[in-house]
């Protein structure tokens, strides 16, 4: 009788580590631009694989402004330039030394630029993480996309309601709001006063 159960067991255990398995662990980052910057003036931009040995093992995907990329059950548009629904064909993205860098072809001589939405994914069978971001543009002298800018960053945790992990880094250049600002001017005045009044009592016991 025991051995009537514990061979389905170990024949579950046999399949779980002999068969192939899909590939549901794979760790997958998405890269975006929001509609904050002046995306008319971005014609490069770069970043880096902090992991670089797994550099030549990723897997790119890039998006055109026809698709439409599902993350964490939101939906959001692709953001490369199309001809004739083919992505890419104006925008040239490789990987350079540490990581990846894009640049727009100038095709026609007319420039073409990113549209807000999610502009490539790079996928891998183990964890990585993106760094040292920057944008460039012909538009300004110094061939840079001036600040204040910065990369926002976001667990992800689906795609395509495919079990994955992953991050969604997104180009933006939104402030601090003023609220917040207020909010925080707020907090260091309550500190303040907190201070000030323990300080007060100090003295009255002192004189007591």
């Amino acid at each position: 009788m025991k051995n009537n159960k514990l061979f389905p067991m170990l024949l579950c255990v046999f399949l779980m580590i002999f068969l192939p398995q899909p590939h549901l662990n794979a760790y997958t980052v998405f890269v975006g631009m929001d509609n904050t910057l002046s995306l008319e003036k971005i014609d490069t931009f770069q970043f880096d694989i902090v992991e670089v040995n797994l550099l030549d093992s990723l897997s790119l995907t890039i998006f055109g402004t026809s698709e439409t990329i599902t993350i964490n059950g939101e939906q959001y548009q692709g953001a490369l330039p199309e001809l004739s629904g083919l992505a890419n064909i104006y925008w040239a993205i490789d990987k350079s030394t540490n990581g990846f860098y894009a640049m727009d072809n100038y095709i026609d001589n007319a420039q073409k630029p990113l549209a807000p939405g999610v502009i490539l994914s790079l996928s891998s069978d183990s964890v990585f993480s993106l760094d040292n971001f920057t944008l460039g543009s012909s538009w300004y002298q110094d061939g840079k996309y001036p600040p204040p800018w910065t990369v926002l960053k976001s667990p992800i945790s689906t795609v395509d309601d495919t079990p994955t992990n992953g991050l969604l880094y997104v180009y933006s250049a939104v402030p601090i709001p003023a609220t917040a600002l207020l909010f925080l001017s707020g907090i260091f005045g309550l500190v303040g006063i907190r201070r000030f009044k323990g300080r007060k009592l100090e003295g009255q016991k002192a004189w007591d």
